[in-house]
């Protein structure tokens, strides 16, 4: 590679990771802030929401397939799109369909999850030890579906082929 190729292939990689990590300090920081401030955790599920974006991206590249997923699930490149296809018997099914029903349950649940937490700022319910346990399973559940928006791809492949193996599909 070129002094140059390593020169742009270093300014893709690292200043997008860069501007990343400092709007990951910065949410955080403005987030604490207001927590402090106010008590109002809205801004954590905000941070806590980018977390979980980019750890899911990352996540939906890094998990390997299976054998068996492998050789079932075969790439087609069809009008410049990349689709992704069921061997199955029969009829090829999509997992595109499976990665949108997927996606709209997933932001179906992140949102009512961010009303929620935001729901619950506005007008706090129980004790503090209540409020603390409501508090931590929203934050969570926010970085788990914000994680599973961007990882849907590779979820989607595994409840394809779950659901043609119980003969589902």
């Amino acid at each position: 590679m070129t002094p140059i190729g390593r020169m742009k292939t270093a300014l893709l990689t690292i200043l997008p990771l860069l501007c990343l990590l400092a709007s990951f300090a910065y949410v955080a920081w403005v987030a604490l802030r207001t927590y402090k401030a106010s008590g109002l955790v809205s801004g954590l599920g905000l941070a806590i929401s980018l977390v979980g974006l980019a750890v899911g991206r990352y996540l939906g590249l890094l998990i390997p397939r299976t054998r068996a997923v492998a050789d079932w699930v075969s790439s087609h490149d069809i009008a410049n799109r990349r689709e992704y296809r069921i061997n199955a018997p029969g009829d090829l099914f999509s997992v595109y369909t499976v990665e949108t029903a997927l996606a709209f349950m997933f932001i179906a649940a992140f949102g009512l999850l961010g009303v929620t937490l935001t729901r619950e700022d506005a007008v706090p319910r129980g004790g503090p030890a209540k409020r603390t346990r409501r508090l931590v399973i929203l934050l969570a559940g926010l970085f788990l579906f914000a994680a599973a928006i961007t990882a849907r791809r590779r979820i989607a492949e595994y409840v394809a082929y779950f659901l043609v193996q119980v003969n589902l599909l």
